[in-house]
């Protein structure tokens, strides 16, 4: 037989309170989750920008001892788009919490805040990823190895970082102060 113990129902009292947080508290809250989310971007962008030494060994000893040249050019090629991926990544600003508007990930850059040349930079790293693609098909083309994989690397890092980038956008602490009550005491 099967016995269940059941918790009675008890109806709110006048005196029971909310869980209502003053104005100091809310600054408090907002402060911590800056805070929180100030520190968890910067370890998820360390640990993205960490993930791309590994990368860069894998191209190592092809870039040492290329075979030919089409191979070394294909190796530096895609080196420094892994490289830019994680200089984009760890240097540049994030987008802002909330786009006004559809924004891509290469639309939140500031010229003003990082320099003239970061505008062009990611649009850079794009084409750099898409050449050691093509350089790569046709290395694999022309000598009958298996070179693919090689170019398709840096532009699965770079499309994962811009994707990561805006990921990581900052919280939208604004709105919450707007949602801010002001609470006055009787």
């Amino acid at each position: 037989m099967d016995t269940r113990l059941r918790k009675a129902f008890k109806y709110p009292e006048e005196s029971d309170e909310g869980d209502d947080i003053d104005e100091e508290e809310q600054e408090k809250l907002i402060r911590e989750l800056k805070v929180k989310d100030a520190a968890r971007t910067d370890l998820y962008s360390k640990a993205f920008v960490a993930m791309t030494i590994p990368v860069l060994l894998y191209y190592a000893p092809d870039l040492i001892h290329p075979g030919n040249w089409l191979k070394f050019v294909h190796v530096l090629i895609s080196m420094e788009s892994i490289l830019m991926s994680a200089y984009i990544m760890y240097f540049f600003p994030l987008p802002p919490p909330v786009p006004d508007k559809y924004r891509t990930p290469w639309d939140s850059i500031e010229i003003d805040s990082v320099g003239p040349l970061a505008k062009y930079l990611v649009y850079l790293n794009g084409m750099l990823s898409m050449m050691a693609f093509l350089n790569s098909w046709a290395a694999t083309r022309k000598t009958g190895g298996d070179y693919i994989l090689q170019g398709v690397i840096p532009g699965f890092i770079f499309i994962l970082f811009m994707i990561v980038r805006i990921q990581l956008r900052p919280v939208d602490v604004d709105g919450l102060e707007r949602l801010k009550y002001h609470y006055k005491g009787a």
